[in-house]
């Protein structure tokens, strides 16, 4: 599997994994931002924000009609673009505040368990979805409307071992998440 695809599953595992009503995350739109991506040793942030700087470039130059079509897609999966990059969106639900789940396939499932110190959470995780164990520690800082994640983790698939560590900040950006459906649901 390669690299973009691994931080793919890994956004898809984390983002949805800080759903702990202790960090006072409420139900709506969150707006994620990834900070740092290291794949097996290698800093991919640079690389990352050259080919989202690259996108950003390739839907300056397509025609108005193609451009909006193209936004409006992205806008529907919860992706934005603006100066600092590639932003996610993501909809969090009263009901996955409360259960501090993560939504995986029918067929997955997944550990997480947090303990509280203060403004900060440590968390671990064990996951099992689409033929990819994923298990790892870390820690979200609260701070407002902001929270700060940092992620360490193992993720095992028939390709083979490979080990991550993202930092992303999430910030809350209200109750109403428009056309923005919950994580994990369909689409």
């Amino acid at each position: 599997m390669s690299r973009a695809a691994w931080l793919c599953v890994a956004v898809a595992f984390a983002a949805p994994a800080f759903a702990d009503s202790l960090l006072g995350l409420k139900p709506g739109l969150w707006e994620v931002k990834p900070v740092k991506t290291v794949i097996d040793g290698v800093d991919n942030s640079a690389q990352i924000s050259q080919a989202m700087a690259n996108m950003q470039a390739q839907m300056a130059s397509m025609p108005p009609e193609q451009r909006a079509k193209m936004e409006a897609m992205m806008q529907q999966h919860g992706v934005t673009m603006n100066q600092s990059g590639v932003i996610g969106q993501v909809c969090m639900t009263q009901d996955m505040v409360n259960r501090k789940s993560v939504p995986v396939g029918k067929d997955g499932k997944c550990e997480p368990s947090y303990t509280q110190g203060g403004a900060t959470t440590s968390f671990t995780y064990n996951c099992q979805n689409n033929g990819v164990t994923s298990s790892g520690k870390g820690s979200i800082t609260h701070t407002g409307d902001l929270l700060s994640i940092v992620s360490d983790g193992t993720n095992t698939a028939a390709s083979g071992t490979h080990t991550t560590h993202f930092e992303m900040q999430m910030r809350y950006l209200g109750a109403d998440c428009g056309n923005i459906k919950p994580a994990g649901s369909a689409n």
